[in-house]
């Protein structure tokens, strides 16, 4: 699992863009229970894509979801 911050390009630096891998554990065989980080410098409050990503790093598809 991992949140993707969209980018918010100013002249020549993006300094929004993020990629925050995130620990999570299964819980059965259809639920997953995420961990997100506390630490606004790991994860300032907005919105990210959250992404599943498998053994050969290949995404799925993302959602939207706001931090806050």
């Amino acid at each position: 699992m991992v949140f993707v911050r969209p980018g918010a390009p100013t002249h020549h630096t993006d300094g929004e863009q993020r990629f925050v891998p995130l620990d999570f554990a299964r819980a059965g065989a259809c639920d997953l229970h995420v961990h997100v980080p506390d630490d606004h410098a790991v994860l300032p409050p907005g919105s990210y894509m959250l992404f599943a990503v498998d053994d050969c790093d290949v995404p799925s598809e993302g959602t939207f979801t706001c931090v806050g």
